[in-house]
């Protein structure tokens, strides 16, 4: 087999199965895993793939590289369906965390809906905003720094007052999720340690994934897939993943 036609068939596969391992490859092609990987810097120099331990993941988008005004424009149709599987989750009298998210601001539209009387805390300025009129929910708001869009607050402070709460449950926003690695990952360090700090914190935690984040990675992991109770999705994933989260044990809603 010419090393070209290798190099296709590595993509094809990579492509329908989100991740390759260097040692399957060498056996599939029975060719050294050193000709493997250095195929593997190869097509990486093409951008056709991302290198990672052992092997090789899709190429990777980020959009959390856009401010938030940027991902309002984004459709929401997902969003509406993840905070409606949500909803059904919280129970009168919850103590509820809903962290920076889109998806957790409707999820606060629904809990006005639904006049569920919960406590909320969050530290999404957004969120603030349209529960503060709300009589049936008592209301927490964490400060601290203001992040980078400037639409909530995490760093040290706001790690430190999460800690003296006993959360309920917790509904987490993430920039991506590999389920291949089990990581969970954001774009921001100080966001990633401030949902760290949430999950332990938490009795139980959603993960709020909408279908494109299986395909989106940020550089900070701040979870493992395994740590997480349940990944509340708007649609089941495609086939290789959702087999995946199969292997892995992960209970989708």
């Amino acid at each position: 087999m010419f090393a070209k036609e290798r190099h296709q068939k590595i993509v094809s596969k990579l492509n329908k199965t989100g991740r390759v391992l260097v040692k399957d490859l060498a056996m599939e092609f029975d060719v050294s895993e050193d000709c493997i990987r250095k195929d593997l810097t190869i097509l990486q120099k093409q951008n056709l793939l991302e290198k990672a331990y052992g092997g090789a993941i899709r190429v990777s988008t980020n959009r959390h590289l856009h401010g938030s005004s940027q991902r309002k424009e984004l459709p929401d149709h997902e969003r509406v369906a993840i905070a409606k599987k949500a909803i059904k989750t919280i129970e009168a009298r919850d103590t509820l965390f809903l962290d920076i998210s889109l998806t957790n601001v409707e999820i606060a539209k629904e809990i006005i809906n639904r006049n569920i009387k919960v406590t909320v805390i969050t530290n999404m300025i957004e969120i603030l905003n349209i529960l503060a009129p709300c009589n049936n929910v008592t209301l927490i708001f964490v400060g601290g720094q203001i992040n980078e869009d400037r639409d909530g607050f995490n760093g040290t402070l706001a790690s430190s007052t999460v800690k003296n709460f006993v959360i309920d449950k917790s509904y987490i926003g993430l920039t991506g999720v590999d389920v291949f690695s089990n990581q969970v990952s954001t774009y921001r360090i100080d966001d990633g340690l401030f949902k760290k700090q949430i999950i332990a914190n938490s009795k139980k935690s959603f993960l709020l994934v909408e279908n494109r984040k299986f395909h989106e990675y940020g550089n900070f992991v701040f979870a493992d897939l395994r740590e997480i109770d349940f990944l509340l999705v708007s649609e089941l994933p495609e086939k290789e993943f959702y087999e995946q989260l199969e292997i892995s044990n992960i209970e989708l809603l």
